[in-house]
Parts: C-alpha cells; sequence; structure tokens
C-alpha cells in the first residue's frame, strides 16, 4: 500500500517511480547542500567564498533561501506538513525582502546579519530575478504539503524552473539574458533553482491520487509547448541572425564605400599635382612657391589628407609639400612606398602605418603616385584618426573595423592597438581567411586579436588591393533572439499551465463517466470471457477426442525422450499399457534404433521438425511396423524447446504393396525376356522349317502364345488354371467340345512358366489333329486329362478315330515345342506315342517344377482322374 507523509510520497515505490523518487531526492538533497556549504561558508568568513568571482559566489540570503526550500520539500526528513509549510514561506519571505529593498529604496540589512562586517551590504544582494524565482519556488514549496494545491505548487514550481533554465542560458551564451540589475548571477544558485523546481514537480506529480495518467498528462501538456517553443526559438534564431548578416553587410558596404571615395579622391589630387610639376626638373620644384601652393590648395579640398609630399625618386628626399614653404628636409628612402616606386611600381600605392617624423608627426598610412617622366613620387599623409568617424558604424564597443592590405599590413584598426606601426593580421586568423578566401562572409568566429566570437563580412575596396572587414559582435545577435523568445517562453509556459488545468478537470470528468460505462462495460466482458473459456474447454474436449479417436500414433515426450501422452492408435500400436512408464526406444524397432538417435532425433533439435520412414516394435508380439513418422518441438511460452511431438502412420500395407509391386515388375522383365526368347525361336524355327508358309504358321503360334499371355494377364501372372488353358487353345473347335473334344482333371493351376510351354504344346497337337489327325475327319475325337499323383503331375494327350498315323520322316518346330520345349521347361519326361488308332503325347514332371505352391497344397491326389500311365 502507498504510504503518504506531510504531503509526499514515501521512498517505497517500483520503478518507474522509484527513479523517479530518486531523481527527486537527489535533486533536493544536492540544492540543500550546495546551499550549507555556501552559508556556513559565508557565516565562517571563508575566504574562499569571496576569492570565487561574481560568477560562481551565491549571495547569503539565496544561500539561506535555497537551504529552506530544500529542507521543506526533501522526504526523508521526518517534518509535519505544517513545518515544511512554514520552511516555503520563510524562503518565501526572503526573496520578497530582497524585492522591497531593490526596488523600495529601503535597507533591511539582511545581508549583514549573515556576512563579515567588512563587506557592504549592497554588494552583497542577490538578484531580483533570483528573488522573483526564490519567491516562487518557496510558495511552491509551501503548498506542496496541501493536497488541494499541489496542481498550483506544480505551476509555480515550473515558472521558477524557467527563470532558473533561462538564466543557465545567459551563463552559456554569454549574455545577460534577465536584464539582472546586477552583472550576473551566480551559478551555484542557478543550479541550485532548477533542482529545487525538478523536484517540486516530480514530488507534487506523485503526491496525486492518479499519478500514472495525471503524469501522463501533465508532460504531455508542457512537451508539446515545448516543442513549439523550441520550433519557434529555431524560427527566430534563423531569422536574427540573417537580419544580423544583413546588418554587418550593410556596415562593410558602407564602410568599402567610404574608404574607395577617399583613396580616388586622393589619387585624383595626386595626379593633379603630377600634371603641374610636369617636366619640371626637382630643383626647380623645390624653389617654385607657386607649386607649394597648389599643393596646398588640393590638401585643403579633399579634406582628407594630413598633408601632400613630393619626392625624389633618386633621393628619397622630400622637394615640396602642402604645409608650408620651402619643403623640409625629409629622408623617406626607407618607405615602403618609396622602395616600391624605385622597383618600378606605377599604380597607386597603399603604404603601411607608420610613425611620421616631424614635421609630419602622428600615425598614419600614405597613398602614393609615380610618374617616370620626371621622377617624382606624389604621396597624401593619410592619418588613421581621420578614419575614427567610422567607428559609428558600429553597434556596440564589442564590433571589430578593420582595414588591411591583401598581404596583412592592417591600416586601420577598431578596436585601435596601443601600437599600431608595422601590424599584421595574423595568417591564421578570421581576417587573413576570409581575404584569402578560405572562410565565406557571414563567418561566425572568434577573432584572433581579443577572442571575441564575431560574426564576420568583408569586401574589397574598389581595385585597390585592400579589404574592409567588419565583425558583428555575436553577444548581440544571441541577445536580440533572447529578447524574442524569453517574452514567447513565457506566455508558452502560461498557457501551458492553463491548458493543463482545464484538461485535468476536464479528464477528471471523463474519467467518472468512464468509470460508470466501465462497471457495466465489466460484466459483459465477464460473461463474455466465461463463455470464451467454456468455448476454449469444449474445443480443447474436441481436439482430445479427435486425437484419441485417431487412427495415427501421436503422442508427446520429454525432451529426453520420456513418453507424456499416447493415444489409443498409440498404444494399440505397440502395445503399450496405460500402467507403465515408456521411453521411446523401446518401441523404435532395432534396425532404427540408431537411425532414430543419432540422425532423426538430432535433426528434429536443429531444425525443429523431421519426418522420415523406419520401423517400430510391437512390445506384446514382437512384430516390426512399418511406419512414416513426423516429429516436431513443442515450444512453451518463452519460445524454448518443451517436448518432442510425434505423429506417426502405419504403412505396413503399403509397403507389401509397394514390395509386391516391385516383385510383378521383376517377373514382368523376366517373362519379357523370355517371351523375346521364344519368340526368337518360334521365328528362326519356323523360317527355317516351312519356309513357304512362314507367315500362317508363325501367325498361328503367336496367337497361341498370346492366348497363354492373355490368361497369364488376367491372372496377375500368378498361374493358369490347366482347364482354362485346354479350352483357350482348343478354341477353334468349340462345338467340338463336351462331344469330340474332352477337357477333364483336378482343378489345377500351371505355374506362368509351364504355362506358356505347355499352352504352346498342345497348340501345336491341336493344329496336327486338325490336319492329319482325329480332328481332320468327322468320327475322330481329342481326350485331354491330368492328374496328380503325390509329387507327380502328369498329363495326356489321346486322339481316337481319326485316320492312320504314322511317325513323321523329319522334325520341324512343332516336334520341338511338343517335345524339348515342354520337357525343359518342367524339367519332365515328355513321351510322344505315334500309334495307329491316333497320336498319344504324355507330359511327366514334378508337381514342384509345373503347378502353383498353393496348389499343391491343397491336393494331394486328383480324383477320379484318368490313367495317363
Amino acid at each position: 500500500m502507498r504510504k503518504v507523509q506531510s504531503g509526499l510520497v514515501a521512498q517505497n515505490g517500483g520503478p518507474p517511480l522509484g527513479v523517479l523518487r530518486l531523481i527527486a531526492s537527489a535533486a533536493s538533497a544536492g540544492a540543500g547542500l550546495v546551499g550549507l556549504v555556501t552559508l556556513v561558508g559565508w557565516l565562517a568568513g571563508f575566504p574562499l567564498i569571496a576569492n570565487w568571482g561574481p560568477v560562481l559566489i551565491m549571495k547569503p540570503v539565496t544561500a539561506l533561501a535555497v537551504l529552506l526550500i530544500a529542507a521543506a520539500i526533501l522526504p526523508q526528513l521526518r517534518l509535519t506538513p505544517p513545518w515544511r509549510t512554514a520552511l516555503g514561506v520563510v524562503a518565501a519571505l526572503l526573496g520578497t525582502c530582497s524585492l522591497i529593498q531593490e526596488f523600495g529604496g529601503f535597507d533591511l540589512r539582511l545581508e549583514s546579519w549573515l556576512a563579515p562586517g567588512g563587506m557592504a551590504s549592497a554588494d552583497l544582494r542577490m538578484s531580483p530575478v533570483i528573488a522573483l524565482a526564490l519567491v516562487l519556488a518557496g510558495t511552491a514549496a509551501a503548498l506542496l504539503p496541501i493536497p488541494r494545491l499541489t496542481d498550483a505548487a506544480r505551476f509555480l514550481a515550473a515558472g521558477a524552473g524557467v527563470i532558473g533554465a533561462t538564466a543557465l542560458l545567459g551563463h552559456l551564451l554569454g549574455v545577460d539574458v534577465l536584464y539582472s540589475f546586477h552583472p550576473s548571477i551566480a551559478l551555484p544558485a542557478v543550479a541550485a533553482l532548477i533542482a529545487i523546481c525538478a523536484a517540486v514537480l516530480i514530488h507534487g506529480q506523485l503526491s496525486s491520487p492518479a499519478h500514472r495518467g495525471d503524469f501522463r498528462l501533465f508532460l504531455s501538456q508542457f512537451f508539446v509547448p515545448l516543442v513549439i517553443f523550441a520550433l519557434f526559438a529555431w524560427w527566430s534564431w534563423r531569422n536574427v541572425e540573417a537580419d544580423a548578416r544583413a546588418s554587418a553587410e550593410r556596415t562593410v558596404a558602407s564602410f568599402s564605400e567610404y574608404v574607395q571615395r577617399v583613396f580616388e579622391i586622393q589619387e585624383t589630387a595626386l595626379e593633379a599635382v603630377l600634371d603641374q610639376v610636369k617636366g619640371r626638373s626637382a630643383a626647380d620644384i623645390a624653389a617654385d612657391r607657386s607649386v607649394h601652393e597648389f599643393m596646398s590648395q588640393i590638401d585643403k579640398h579633399t579634406h582628407t589628407s594630413e598633408a601632400i609630399s613630393l619626392v625624389r625618386s633618386d633621393t628619397g628626399r622630400v622637394i615640396a609639400w602642402s604645409r608650408g614653404f620651402p619643403a623640409p628636409d625629409v629622408d623617406v628612402s626607407q618607405r615602403d612606398f618609396f622602395k616600391a616606386h624605385r622597383a618600378g611600381y606605377q599604380s597607386t600605392y597603399i603604404g603601411e602605418v607608420i610613425r611620421r617624423a616631424e614635421p609630419f608627426g602622428g600615425i598614419g598610412f600614405t597613398i602614393s603616385r609615380f610618374d617616370p617622366a620626371t621622377g617624382i613620387v606624389a604621396v597624401a599623409h593619410l592619418s588613421i584618426e581621420s578614419f575614427v568617424q567610422l567607428s559609428d558604424v558600429r553597434a556596440s564597443p564589442r564590433d571589430a573595423l578593420t582595414l588591411a592590405r591583401a598581404d596583412g599590413m592592417a591600416l586601420v584598426l577598431n578596436p585601435p592597438l596601443a601600437d599600431p606601426v608595422g601590424f599584421r593580421l595574423h595568417e591564421d586568423g578570421v581576417t587573413m581567411r576570409l581575404i584569402g578566401g578560405e572562410f565565406k562572409a557571414g563567418t561566425i568566429a572568434p577573432s584572433s586579436m581579443d577572442g571575441v566570437e564575431r560574426l564576420w563580412q568583408f569586401r574589397k575596396v574598389g581595385h585597390y588591393p585592400v579589404y574592409a572587414i567588419y565583425g558583428l559582435d555575436i553577444v548581440l545577435i544571441r541577445a536580440a533572439w533572447l529578447r524574442q523568445i524569453v517574452p514567447f517562453g513565457l506566455v508558452t509556459l502560461l498557457a501551458s499551465g492553463l491548458t493543463y488545468r482545464m484538461s485535468r478537470r476536464w479528464q477528471t470528468a471523463v474519467e467518472d463517466r468512464r468509470r460508470a460505462q466501465n462497471e457495466s462495460e465489466l460484466a459483459r466482458v465477464r460473461a463474455e470471457r466465461a463463455e470464451a473459456l467454456a468455448r476454449v474447454e469444449q474445443a480443447r474436449d474436441d481436439l482430445v477426442q479427435l486425437i484419441e479417436r485417431a487412427n495415427d500414433f501421436v503422442s508427446t515426450a520429454d525432451l529426453d525422450g520420456h513418453i507424456v501422452y499416447m493415444n489409443a492408435a498409440a498404444k494399440r500400436m505397440i502395445g503399450r499399457g496405460p500402467e507403465r512408464d515408456l521411453h521411446f526406444s523401446e518401441y523404435i524397432a532395432p534396425e532404427s534404433l540408431d537411425y532414430f538417435t543419432d540422425t532423426f532425433i538430432p535433426a528434429v533439435r536443429q531444425h525443429g521438425h523431421a519426418s522420415a520412414e523406419m520401423k517400430l516394435r510391437n512390445l506384446t508380439s514382437g512384430e516390426s511396423i512399418d511406419v512414416i513418422c513426423s516429429t516436431f518441438l513443442l515450444l512453451d511460452w518463452k519460445g524454448n524447446p518443451n517436448q518432442l511431438a510425434t505423429v506417426t502412420r502405419d504403412i505396413t500395407d503399403r509397403k507389401r504393396h509397394e514390395e509386391h509391386l516391385d516383385l510383378l515388375m521383376r517377373e514382368v522383365n523376366h517373362r519379357a525376356k523370355n517371351m523375346l526368347t521364344v519368340v526368337q525361336a518360334i521365328s528362326n524355327q519356323t523360317a527355317a522349317r516351312s519356309p513357304k508358309d512362314f507367315l500362317a504358321r508363325f501367325t498361328e503360334r503367336l496367337q497361341a502364345l498370346s492366348a497363354n499371355q492373355d490368361l497369364l494377364v488376367r491372372n496377375e501372372w500368378g498361374g493358369v488354371d490347366i482347364a482354362d488353358l485346354a479350352r483357350a487353345q482348343l478354341a477353334a473347335f468349340t462345338d467340338l467340345m463336351g462331344s469330340r473334344i474332352s477337357v477333364h482333371g483336378p482343378k489345377l493351376r500351371f505355374n506362368s512358366v509351364a504355362a506358356q510351354a505347355v499352352g504352346l504344346a498342345l497348340h501345336e497337337l491341336a493344329t496336327n489333329a486338325s490336319k492329319y489327325g482325329a480332328l481332320s475327319t468327322e468320327t475322330g475325337s481329342v481326350e485331354v486329362c491330368w492328374r496328380l499323383d503325390g509329387n507327380i503331375f502328369a498329363m495326356k494327350w489321346t486322339e481316337r478315330g481319326g485316320p492312320p498315323v504314322s511317325a513323321p520322316t523329319h522334325r520341324g518346330f512343332g516336334s520341338t515345342v511338343v517335345n524339348a520345349m515342354a520337357k525343359r521347361s518342367v524339367d519332365g519326361e515328355v513321351h510322344l506315342d505315334y500309334a495307329a488308332s491316333g497320336v498319344i503325347w504324355t507330359l511327366t514332371c514334378p508337381s514342384a517344377n509345373a503347378l502353383e505352391a498353393a496348389e499343391r497344397g491343397e491336393l494331394e491326389r486328383a480324383p477320379e482322374s484318368p490313367d495317363v500311365s
């Protein structure tokens, strides 16, 4: 159960609330520690406090107020709500008193009570901005223990936090953002203020009875305005920066145009002076007062030079100047402009900054022109002070204005240097990088001279090798930016607080209505849940019945192979009783066990499933059972393998059928080869013995062979009934069956080999009887009979009543079929008797060679069999 002490949530919550409480407590304790250390330092008069500097000094009254607020909101201190409220009120009063001292003109001398007497009270006063923030934070701490006022406490704390965050931003940007009446706000005071505000916000939020949903609402109401504020700040910075770039560009353009006009005026004046003395000697010029007066008039009209002088290019001595007659005897042969013109430079030359000797005096630089025809150099002396008026274009004393030659020689520097003579810009400095093209106009970079960060713009002065450079202090840009975003931020904060309050009331009303709806919804959900559970139970029962009634083997086992469940079909298949434990290795047939354990189960563990044919063993009868086994892994709710599930189907009948088909295919192959051999023999014999009537005889014999094949195919190559075989070979004499042709004997079946040979023999005998024997007359008869005497089978063909017969003088294929082929096929004996009464053909052989095995077992002796001996 959540405990509340003094309006603050105790420390017995879990993450993430526990983390928030820890952060709030750490922030409160840190702020209190900073205030305590600072206050003790002031009370004890430690010199360290005074030597920290204005950025780090926290004023004594500020330290006391921070300590009181931290004590009021720290939950580890076992204080009652009234005491916490009292501490917050005292802190707020301290801030209020500081504001009264600042704006009311009263000196309450609060600081003198807490600091050494050697320091003035005014020097120890806190900033009015910090005083206002402490009033807000102290009031928030006072209201925090009151449950109904926690929203007000959080709102006040947020306001104080905005002040602290803005002050911190000012420190980071180097700008006095809040326009405080003191030079700066101490960083420890800013950090402590932000920590206190964060702690009040968290503690106040966790004290709410519905802090979870309310905290999300609180964050959403303040996060969206924060995003809007950030977007506005970004947009404002872009505008302010663009305006600053444009302003700096206008300034440098104005400066460059002014310098260009000065240079062009001086250049025109120098050309006029050189035209005045053109064609005259140096001595004539030096002695002519009118030349001096002309130069004086020109100098007065330009208003931009200190003096104009003429110098001999051979000696470097001044021969005329605009300040009087005669010219002073001054040697300028060491000046850079003289050396450049003497070396042949004829264009306008901008000289370096020099300290001029008397009677010129002062510090400045020169502009000179050279006339090769007369050997005279005209020089205008410009004073740096004449450019001081250009400092009016600067927006701040920290702005920089520079006029420099392309080689880095500085002509005008503002802010000025103590000694600018011969000063060159640093090669790696921002100004030289701008001139060299390494940096672009609008670059923001610190100056190499004073380290101040500025926005730089530059422009070349006309066609002269001189550049005007202007640096706008970045602090001014940031200050202009903050002047725009700080009011917007305060308005956004106020709007966020009002929106949060309205949203909270609306949320409470919505939650009340939703709670009423949820009660009825809960009853409906419970009923649906009960119904769903019943359906799930029914589905489970149906599945269990389906598995139990299935004809396939279904089982589950643990990962070690111990059976957990078996359906009825599985128990019947392996002969397992329900009372005994079982391992799958017990019912796997020995010939499949190694494959099952070494290959099949590892494949299931690796791939999650496997399927293969194998053999099971019936534990009761010991019979092997051909099966196809499909096994797969069952996973638990974490996705880890839990059990092995097996679905096995008995394929014994299918395997037997496959074996039978295989046997038939082999038999067909064997018999096809035999048939081709027989056909070949028939063909060879018929062609050799009866070449004239080959086609007719060959066709008849093939038809007899075909009749045998029909009987074999009709009986699936399993043997032929002897009576059917005889009638098939005598099919041409169907009308004589029962009258002149008699076929009788026990019901026996020839095997396929005997059926082919005997069938061909009967065909030959019937053919000869129809041509030469008993069936060639109207009175003859034929008897076909057979018998089984123990293991001896006998068959007899007897002709009666036909014409007298005699043994043939030559033997053809028919004789081979009747004698040799029949004999060889059954490994028996054939006797052919050409008696006067008719032909008698007798076949005797072991019954195992002629009859099917089943027939031999059924009959040991055929009943009423004729004597075929």
